[in-house]
């Protein structure tokens, strides 16, 4: 399990959390991010990055969730990369 916290200003941060679940005899890697408005293209790059290094490292599969305060205009965006990968994000907000 590994957490972030990161203090931006008065009375703004923001903590995220990355940790393995167990699925019958499966581990998936779970990533949260949490914002206070939705995330930019910047962001959305940063968060694949983290997904393709646990992809990676961990060698399971890893679902991304955000977390967000600002409303958001969908629930889960799909990102195909190639053929054989495509990135999906849920946002909660």
């Amino acid at each position: 399990m590994m957490s972030e916290f990161t203090a931006i200003g008065p009375g703004i941060s923001r903590i995220d959390f990355a940790g393995g679940v167990q699925k019958k005899d499966k581990v998936i890697t779970l990533i949260l991010e949490c914002q206070s408005k939705l995330p930019t293209d910047e962001d959305i790059k940063r968060f694949f990055q983290y997904v393709s290094l646990m992809r990676i490292f961990k060698n399971n599969d890893v679902e991304l969730f955000i977390l967000c305060i600002e409303k958001a205009p969908y629930t889960k965006k799909e990102f195909i990369i190639n053929d054989e990968c495509t990135y999906t994000m849920h946002v909660i907000s």
